[in-house]
């Protein structure tokens, strides 16, 4: 008799470590869309109908989770987040039915919330698999129809619970900083990252001979260049090799000394000057200053409309609210 009990037991005990390895495998490894089907939460059910200690299931859940986080996630905040997901969506599954065995209304009531809190947790960090699986198949369907490179051919789609969007994270081995640009998808639209991640690269140069061409005439002047847009791209597919026109390019220039809004015009006017004297193209050039933690100005020119009352109209923000202490004057050329 006491060699059945511990049989039954550790068949218990075999038994639950089983089904929470598969709960925890799904979620804490690199499976995808897969992760927003909530097998964790039911495998913690299935634990719940099988009579072990709460406490020796709850601590598989933890090990496993822990285990597979530490394989697979890529740094020690994803691991932390990872196990306590599984864990917290693990243990809530069993915990529901430990309350619903008790089978009187108030613990049946508890249960029915501790499984919403359960499902609430999983789907709040991996959405769910309807969505998933919508949004994998928007997105391998823009990949397939708009880019026909090699090293796009095998990625993972998955979920960003900080922008509540579905992502393919593309690999480019072609580029020596083994970068990675991502295509996601949200109710239906698309986000390309590899149109910001060339567009950016192609601006480069011509941000270099902008700064330059400003840095020759003002060579104590303390200004950043950075890129804003261009005009149309990508024109038909993002690429690197994409020829760029200067008059497609707009920027941002950043003048970084403290500013009135009359003096700050001047200046913004006598930079753009500068830029015609030399035949330097460009489609707009947003300038943006002031006075440190008062105002924040911003004028944006066109080679056409560079002086008089039509050089652009100069705007005035409250400081609140905008980035000028910790970006604009940060910049010390």
């Amino acid at each position: 008799m006491k060699t059945k009990i511990i049989n039954n037991y550790y068949f218990k005990f075999i038994l639950s470590a089983l089904v929470v390895f598969c709960g925890c495998y799904l979620l804490c490894t690199d499976t995808g869309v897969w992760k927003s089907l909530p097998l964790v939460v039911f495998c913690g059910m299935v634990c719940g109908f099988i009579d072990l200690p709460f406490a020796v299931q709850a601590a598989f859940f933890a090990v496993f989770s822990l285990v597979y986080s530490s394989v697979f996630m890529p740094d020690t905040a994803s691991i932390l987040l990872s196990t306590g997901v599984s864990v917290a969506a693990g243990v809530g599954g069993m915990f529901c039915i430990r309350l619903f065995r008790k089978k009187n209304a108030v613990s049946i009531v508890c249960s029915v919330l501790v499984l919403a809190v359960a499902l609430g947790v999983h789907m709040y960090f991996h959405s769910n698999i309807v969505s998933a699986l919508v949004s994998r198949s928007a997105i391998d369907d823009y990949i397939t129809e708009t880019y026909a490179k090699p090293e796009f051919s095998s990625y993972t789609v998955s979920f960003d619970y900080t922008a509540r969007r579905f992502a393919a994270t593309l690999s480019l081995p072609s580029d020596p900083t083994n970068d990675s640009v991502k295509v996601s998808c949200k109710d239906g639209r698309i986000k390309d990252g590899f149109i910001t991640y060339t567009k950016s690269l192609l601006m480069k140069e011509k941000i270099n001979v902008l700064t330059d061409t400003l840095r020759s005439a003002y060579p104590k002047g303390r200004f950043k260049v950075c890129g804003k847009d261009i005009d149309g791209y990508p024109y038909t597919t993002a690429s690197l090799n994409t020829a760029v026109e200067n008059e497609d390019v707009s920027y941002y220039v950043y003048l970084t000394r403290e500013y009135s809004a009359d003096s700050f015009r001047a200046d913004a006017i006598a930079y753009a000057d500068i830029l015609t004297q030399n035949g330097f193209d460009y489609d707009s050039i947003t300038f943006i200053g002031g006075r440190k933690g008062v105002v924040y100005l911003q004028v944006t020119l066109e080679p056409c409309l560079i002086r008089g009352e039509n050089a652009g109209v100069l705007e005035k923000f409250d400081y609140i609210g905008f980035f000028l202490e910790s970006t604009i004057y940060d910049y010390e050329s």
